[in-house]
């Protein structure tokens, strides 16, 4: 009894029971033995509640980096909306619309009212229509 009261009292043991120390020095553990093992498994407990932590960080943070990209790609203009600018300003027949590879911008091939071809690239993120 006095060996499990030594680890109560030095803090060691504040979860676990005077009972169960005991027990394993009465299996043959040495009292240096059994504060080794609870330091590891202090220092298991603490590198797995981290990992978590970290792992629920990088979850919080990705899914705040995919909303914010959800509300990007909300901000950019539709192609119907830029065959519309180009229309208004340079009248004529939408003939196509096909948004670039950088999906910063759409190219919009009209026919003006004189039968002119014409493309113009419309920037996605502000409606510009950009000169080229």
């Amino acid at each position: 009894m006095r060996s499990a009261s030594i680890f109560y009292h030095n803090g060691i043991l504040g979860l676990f029971a005077p009972s169960i120390l005991l027990h394993w020095c009465y299996k043959g553990f040495s009292l240096l033995g059994i504060e080794m093992m609870l330091r590891v498994l202090f220092l298991a407990l603490i590198l797995s509640t981290t990992a978590l932590l970290a792992t629920e960080t990088l979850a919080v943070n990705k899914q705040a980096q995919k909303q914010k990209s959800q509300q990007e790609v909300k901000k950019h203009i539709s192609s119907k909306q830029a065959a519309k600018l180009v229309q208004r300003q340079y009248g004529g027949k939408v003939l196509k619309v096909n948004k670039q590879k950088n999906n910063a911008s759409y190219k919009v091939k009209i026919v003006r009212p004189n039968g002119q071809v014409i493309s113009k690239k419309v920037n996605a993120k502000t409606g510009k229509i950009e000169k080229h």
